[in-house]
């Protein structure tokens, strides 16, 4: 929630919540920081897409978001660490959403994903929106932030009829050694649909590694 008087952002969820005020980020940067100002937990960060400051925001191209951020909250309590996404904006007004034809999204990815240890994971992908028939397909192509691949995943989804809200499910394909599924859940920002985002929870297992689970969670 925005507090827009104060420049401050409060975050929660059914355990607690948290207040942030934004570290002025650097030129270009992608991502901007956030610093706690009131808290519930003993240690928690926010990062959000840096597209909330006038003049000052990312300069990617593919990072032009006008009606749409992420939120990446991560809280650290008792020896334990949650990782919180959230996709943020002006969800498409469900009569303003289209209903005829279909249209290509490019997507960016930003997530945590654990193996043998915790790494911050980016990424690409398409999501594919059939307005007619209400059905969306997605690709992702997830690697380390770094260097090093991680894992292609395609799903499957479905629109809402009352909203601009959509979920699905995903795979893993390309690779006969890991098999991992999860689900994703979205929506429509802005006027006719112009920009899309969604939150992905997606895991499973790796051959060579018994009982251990293999677990991406993230935004694109």
């Amino acid at each position: 929630t925005p507090d827009l008087l104060n420049g401050t952002y409060t975050v929660s969820n059914s355990l607690g919540s948290q207040t942030f005020k934004p570290i002025e980020p650097g030129p270009g940067q992608h991502v901007m920081d956030f610093e706690a100002i009131q808290k519930d937990f003993s240690y928690s960060t926010l990062k959000m897409l840096n597209n909330l400051i006038a003049n000052k925001g990312t300069s990617t191209p593919a990072l032009q978001l006008r009606y749409l951020s992420f939120a990446d909250w991560q809280v650290h309590e008792n020896n334990s660490r949650r990782y919180n996404y959230a996709i943020i904006g002006t969800p498409t007004a469900t009569n303003d959403m289209p209903k005829a034809g279909s249209g290509r999204y490019t997507l960016n990815v930003f997530a945590q994903g654990s193996v043998t240890l915790l790494q911050s994971l980016i990424g690409t992908g398409t999501l594919d929106a059939y307005f007619d028939t209400g059905r969306i397909a997605t690709r992702l192509n997830i690697y380390a932030d770094g260097g090093g691949g991680i894992g292609k995943f395609e799903g499957t989804g479905t629109m809402r009829s009352d909203s601009s809200l959509f979920q699905g499910t995903l795979n893993s394909y390309g690779n006969s050694n890991i098999a991992l599924s999860g689900t994703f859940d979205g929506a429509f920002f802005g006027p006719a649909a112009a920009e899309v985002g969604y939150t992905f929870d997606i895991r499973g297992t790796a051959s060579g590694r018994p009982g251990t689970e293999l677990r991406y969670l993230g935004v694109a």
